[in-house]
């Protein structure tokens, strides 16, 4: 394969896999051209450079995965306009700056995978909207402030990873209206009591490196070491 991605003007293409192979360079600012593109699948490939603001226009868009890269810079606010987006992974990238609110206005999105970033600031209010969310795996960034009580109204979600951050401040008492959880809310240890005890009277199902005392439904991570 060329070692840059060049895209061809082929505007009725509807699904766009490129990954596991040895591409390098950017992603073409012409991928906004592909105006039916439905999956675009470019993952554990060692591009670079930014995300073109151009995505913006793949109103049809429903999977986007470039994780694994070494892809850089901010998320474009123009993830806004991918009204179609259900399921997107950009985790294990060195993405900086913070999660653009704009994400959290697409109501058709399932699952947000965005691990092991650069990326920072708050989880803003706003994640409330995509009430169709079922994975949200934010883990291993530089997240801070409180935990938005927004995420209790997303009530399909099977499963929540937030640990690694910088969040800090309690569990919001409406994490007891995630019922359908499969896997354990796993938090950092910044995250602390007091711990409502209506949550352990809903779930046994949070996890932490290093459990805050005077939680009866809290335990010891599995995988995430205290320190």
């Amino acid at each position: 394969l060329s070692t840059y991605l060049f895209v061809v003007f082929f505007v009725a293409i509807a699904k766009l896999s490129v990954e596991k192979n040895k591409l390098t360079g950017r992603i073409p600012t012409e991928i906004g051209d592909l105006a039916r593109l439905k999956e675009f699948h470019a993952n554990l490939n060692d591009l670079s450079s930014t995300i073109p603001t151009e995505i913006g226009r793949l109103s049809e868009l429903v999977a986007a995965d470039i994780s694994q890269t070494t892809i850089s810079g901010t998320i474009p606010s123009e993830v806004g306009l991918l009204t179609s987006m259900e399921n997107i992974f950009m985790g294990f990238s060195a993405l900086t700056g913070s999660i653009p609110s704009e994400l959290f206005g697409l109501t058709k999105l399932k699952t947000i995978v965005l691990q092991e970033t650069n990326i920072d600031g708050y989880i803003a209010t706003q994640i409330g909207l995509t009430r169709n969310l079922e994975v949200l795996v934010l883990e291993s960034n530089s997240l801070s402030g409180l935990i938005p009580s927004e995420i209790g109204l997303l009530t399909k979600l099977t499963t929540v990873n937030l640990a690694l951050n910088k969040l800090s401040g309690t569990i919001p008492s409406e994490f007891a209206h995630l019922t359908n959880l499969e896997e354990p809310v796993v938090l950092n240890s910044d995250v602390i009591g007091p711990v409502d005890p209506i949550l352990c009277s809903v779930f046994d199902k949070i996890e932490f490196p290093c459990p805050p005392p005077n939680c009866d439904c809290c335990r010891s991570s599995k995988t995430l070491q205290c320190t």
